[in-house]
C-alpha cells in the first residue's frame, strides 16, 4: 500500500511540474557598450517555443519543465549567439546576458557583390518563397500588444492572447483565421477626440497578419527596378545580405520608403523585412486625413517604422514577431495648430509553433471589424497568471510608470470597460 501511494504521489507530482512552467528572467545588452538589446530572440535550440527582448532588453520567458536539461539560444542579427545548458543556470530569475558583435570583413562583402548582383539576390529569394516557408497548415499562439502615446506619454495599453491559424503560403492563399483567446485594456487616457471614431475599427493585429510582406508578396518589392547591397551580417553563423531599396506611392508625392531585407546567403530566405517611411521633404508624408466626419481636427502622418522577422522552425521560416510604430500630428485646422504627437506602437509575438495535425477549435472569434480594445470581456486575472497559457513580454519601465500614474495596472485591468 505505501508503495502504491508512493508510485500515485510520484505520479500526480510529475503531472504538477509539466503543468506548472519554469520562468527565466533577465535583461540582453551589448557586451562592449551594456546597451540593451532590444527584440532579442530568446528560445531553446531546437524547440519551436521562444519569445523576444523588450526596448529595455528585459525578457520574461516560461517553458515546460521537459525542456530544464535543454540548451537556451539567444540570437541577434550581427551578433554572436549565445548558448548554454538550462541546468547550468543558477539564478533564473535576474539573468544577464552579453552578445557581442560578429564583424564582416570587408572583403566577405566584396566577394558576394562580386559573385552576384542584389537584383538577383532578391529574385531567387522570391522565387524560394514556397520553398522556404511552410505551404501546409499551422497554428501560431502568440502575445499581442498595443500602446498609444501622446506627447511621449503612454495613454493606453491593449494586451491578447492570439490562435492564428494559416493554411500555409501559397499563392492567392486564404487570410489567416484568428482566434482572440483573451484580452485586457488598460484605463483609457487617450485624449477624448478619439471618441467614437473610426479609430475603434482598426483592428491592427489583423492588419499586421493581411500585410506579411512575404506571404502576401508586397509589391514594393515587386515594383522596385533598383537594389543596393549595403552589406552582410552573421545570424546563428550564417551569412545574411542586407538590401536595401526605396519605393513611392504616386497618390502621396511626398511619400518615401527605404526597404531593407535580410536574406540568408545559402537558402535566400528573407529573415527580415523592415521599412520606414517618411517625408521625402517637410514633416508629412501622405494627404492628412479627417479624424471623424465633422471634426476639425486632422491627423498628419509623419513616419512609420515596421519589422517583419521570421525563424526557422522543422526547416521552414515561421513569422516571430512584427512591430510597427506610427507617429503622426494632431492638427486643430480651426486653430490652424498641432495640438498633440500620437504614438501608436504595436507588437505580435510568436511565442509557439505547431505544424502537426492542426486545426482550428470553434469559431473564428476576433471580429475584424472591430479594434482588440473594442473586444475586451471581463478581466480575468487566473489566465493572465497563468504561465501555461501566456508568455508576457515585459513592460519597460517608462511604460509601467506612465500607465499606473493614478492606480495600478491590475486594478485596471479589473476594472476595464466591457463592451457588447
Amino acid at each position: 500500500m505505501k508503495a502504491l501511494i508512493s508510485v500515485i504521489v510520484l505520479i500526480v507530482s510529475s503531472i504538477a511540474d509539466a503543468q506548472n512552467p519554469l520562468t527565466l528572467k533577465g535583461k540582453v545588452i551589448d557586451i562592449d557598450s551594456n546597451e540593451p538589446l532590444p527584440y532579442a530572440f530568446i528560445s531553446i535550440k531546437g524547440k519551436p517555443i521562444g519569445t523576444v527582448t523588450n526596448a529595455d532588453g528585459e525578457f520574461e520567458f516560461h517553458f515546460a519543465t521537459q525542456y530544464a536539461e535543454d540548451t537556451l539560444l539567444v540570437s541577434m542579427l550581427g551578433y554572436n549567439s549565445y548558448l548554454i545548458s538550462l541546468a547550468e543556470i543558477k539564478e533564473y530569475k535576474n539573468l544577464k546576458i552579453r552578445l557581442a558583435v560578429r564583424p564582416v570583413l570587408l572583403n566577405e562583402v566584396v566577394i558576394v557583390a562580386k559573385k552576384i548582383m542584389p537584383e538577383e539576390i532578391v529574385k531567387r529569394a522570391l522565387k524560394n518563397i514556397e520553398k522556404n516557408y511552410p505551404t501546409q497548415p499551422y497554428l501560431l499562439s502568440g502575445f499581442y500588444r498595443e500602446t498609444h502615446e501622446e506627447n511621449n506619454r503612454n495613454v493606453i495599453l491593449v494586451e491578447a492572447a492570439l490562435d492564428i491559424y494559416d493554411s500555409g503560403y501559397k499563392k492567392k492563399a486564404l487570410a489567416e483565421k484568428v482566434k482572440l483567446i483573451n484580452s485586457r485594456s488598460s484605463k483609457n487616457y487617450r485624449n477624448n477626440l478619439f471618441s467614437n471614431t473610426g479609430v475603434e475599427k482598426w483592428n491592427l493585429a489583423a492588419s499586421a497578419l493581411s500585410h506579411n510582406p512575404i506571404k502576401y508578396r508586397d509589391r514594393h518589392i515587386s515594383t522596385s527596378k533598383k537594389f543596393t547591397l549595403d552589406s552582410a551580417l552573421y545570424y546563428n553563423d550564417r551569412l545574411f545580405y542586407v538590401i536595401s531599396f526605396l519605393s513611392y506611392i504616386p497618390r502621396f508625392p511626398n511619400f518615401e520608403r527605404k526597404n531593407t531585407l535580410y536574406i540568408d546567403a545559402q537558402s535566400y530566405a528573407i529573415y527580415k523585412y523592415g521599412w520606414e517611411e517618411y517625408a521625402k521633404n517637410g514633416k508629412y508624408s501622405e494627404i492628412p486625413w479627417r479624424i471623424s466626419k465633422e471634426s476639425f481636427y486632422f491627423s498628419k502622418r509623419k513616419r512609420i517604422s515596421t519589422i517583419y522577422e521570421f525563424g526557422e522552425c522543422k526547416g521552414k521560416m515561421f513569422l516571430r514577431y512584427f512591430d510597427e510604430k506610427a507617429c503622426d500630428d494632431i492638427y486643430n485646422s480651426k486653430g490652424d495648430s498641432v495640438e498633440f504627437e500620437s504614438l501608436g506602437h504595436v507588437t505580435m509575438v510568436v511565442t509557439e509553433i505547431e505544424t502537426e495535425n492542426v486545426k482550428m477549435e470553434g469559431n473564428e472569434t476576433m471580429r475584424l471589424e472591430q479594434s482588440i480594445g473594442a473586444q475586451a470581456k471581463e478581466y480575468n486575472s487566473e489566465f493572465w497568471n497563468n504561465k501555461k497559457k501566456i508568455a508576457l513580454v515585459p513592460l519597460t519601465r517608462k511604460q509601467i510608470k506612465d500607465l499606473e500614474w493614478e492606480m495600478p495596472l491590475e486594478e485596471q485591468f479589473k476594472n476595464q470597460t466591457i463592451k457588447k
